[in-house]
């Protein structure tokens, strides 16, 4: 069920509120609009294969400004972006992250998102230019929408996100990257260990 205002303020209005900052301006009959915030992280242009085993060489893609009066979003350039809104969802509420239409026909593109019940932290989304345009990026700027879900039933404990072990979001309050480490069983990381140490020793 798509929760609707009503639903939206009364559990902002308990023991943990869903949305900090809330500014009952941004709420909307079924969604509330979410901020960006002063960050934006670009993703490098690079020459050579990106193999998504290798953690050390994804965590090198990324180039975060920090505090931006603006950023200029150049014709096909794909970026994150920090959210001015930290969230903490109850363990029955799931939450996605929609474009606004207006930047859609724009051709600013918001990655739609899905956040797990018990997620809290102040997401990083993606925004992609495919108009032929330059596009300026502020802080403030309204660049989503957040739409409540309310499930059928509380899901097992053991698979709350703030539970699970590969929960590499989690209270997230700067840039993470892509962790594709974290889809590895612990058995699985020791073995790529020891072949990426045979490598560089030359084994």
């Amino acid at each position: 069920m798509v929760l609707s205002d009503k639903e939206i303020v009364k559990i902002q209005d308990g023991s943990t509120p869903l949305i900090t900052p809330f500014d009952d301006s941004k709420l909307r009959a079924a969604s509330y609009d979410v901020s960006l915030d002063g960050e934006i992280t670009a993703l490098l242009e690079r020459a050579d294969v990106l193999d998504l085993s290798n953690q050390d060489a994804i965590d090198l893609i990324y180039s975060t400004k920090r505090d931006l009066g603006e950023f200029i979003l150049k014709p096909g350039q794909y970026c994150l972006a920090a959210l001015n809104e930290f969230i903490a969802l109850p363990d029955d509420v799931v939450a996605r992250v929609m474009p606004r239409t207006r930047f859609t026909r724009l051709g600013l593109l918001v990655t739609p998102q899905f956040c797990n019940p018990g997620y809290s932290g102040r997401l990083q989304i993606g925004i992609l230019n495919i108009s032929g345009s330059n596009i300026k990026l502020a802080p403030k700027m309204r660049i989503a929408q957040l739409v409540f879900e309310r499930l059928e039933s509380t899901p097992t404990d053991g698979r709350l996100y703030r539970n699970q072990k590969s929960a590499a979001y989690q209270d997230e309050d700067g840039f993470i990257g892509a962790r594709m480490d974290t889809e590895m069983s612990d058995g699985a990381r020791r073995i790529l260990d020891r072949m990426m140490s045979g490598i560089e020793t030359g084994s």
